[in-house]
């Protein structure tokens, strides 16, 4: 009987093992901006883990809860665990839904604003970047790190030359609208990259990551530039999924050719400016 009450304890706290750990600095970022939603108290879980099968029903594992109570008094050892787990799911679960859905509104009504040309780029990136940073966990910042408000600023002005003729202006209104566009279009896919595929093991991120260019490509104004930089990052995806480099040195080169993407499509933009010619895709 001890035998199988050890098995069965053993299969349980296997099967409950929670939230990962960046999940849990997730948690605790959301619960230092006040953010948390407390569905469940873990408190509370954890003194009904003492009740037959009490932790696990309390957290809506209705199956292990019947198992608890088949085996209790024995689960006492395991289900006060089990549900303090339990509870700490459902919440981060809960307060990362909460945060996703009011800072997509928040973002969706920045994006009519500027769509609307109520604020210029500047102070999109600059107000998107407060929502980011106000929604964010850690892990969320580490795409935002380099994009302070003057480096964005200094980013999206493209062309400072006050001497522009008419058809010259007309092309630089049509790449701000392009910008604008461009900027609204890859919102969903950025996060998405945030959200879904870092957390990940490095062989599924890339894997992740990967599925995503083709979508990355096509909603950029100049194709053929971001295909570069995807390209020339094949060679670092596979020294991280060979673990030949850490995840913080693959950033690295990541953010560096992105950076460098970046100038090379403002090099163009300007260049168009002053040849009064458009090439952009949309």
């Amino acid at each position: 009987m001890k035998i199988i009450i050890i098995f069965v304890a053993i299969l349980i706290v296997g099967c409950t093992t929670g939230l990962n750990s960046i999940q849990h600095q997730e948690l605790i970022s959301y619960e230092s901006k006040g953010l948390l939603i407390e569905e469940k108290n873990t408190g509370t879980a954890t003194a009904l883990g003492l009740l037959p099968g009490g932790g696990s029903f309390y957290t809506r594992q209705y199956g292990l809860g019947i198992l608890n109570l088949l085996v209790w008094p024995y689960s006492v050892l395991w289900d006060p665990i089990n549900g303090y787990r339990g509870a700490q799911e459902i919440n981060y679960y809960a307060t990362v839904a909460n945060c996703n859905n009011i800072k997509n509104r928040e973002i969706s009504d920045l994006d009519t604003l500027l769509m609307t040309k109520q604020i210029d780029n500047n102070e999109y990136i600059i107000k998107k970047h407060s929502i980011e940073n106000k929604f964010g966990t850690t892990e969320n910042k580490e795409v935002y790190t380099k994009i302070t408000p003057a480096k964005a600023s200094e980013r999206i002005q493209y062309s400072t030359d006050q001497n522009l003729n008419d058809e010259q202006k007309a092309i630089k209104e049509r790449y701000d609208q392009a910008l604008a566009m461009w900027q609204v279009k890859t919102r969903p896919l950025t996060d998405y990259m945030i959200n879904v595929c870092r957390p990940q093991a490095d062989k599924e991120y890339i894997d992740c990551a990967r599925a995503k260019e083709d979508e990355f490509i096509s909603n950029s104004i100049f194709p053929d530039i971001t295909a570069k930089r995807f390209s020339l990052a094949n060679e670092s995806k596979q020294q991280l999924a060979r673990k030949e480099i850490t995840r913080k040195e693959y950033r690295e080169i990541a953010d560096k050719l992105s950076e460098d993407a970046y100038k090379q499509m403002l090099d163009r933009i300007k260049k168009d400016i002053k040849a009064t010619s458009y090439t952009g895709a949309y």
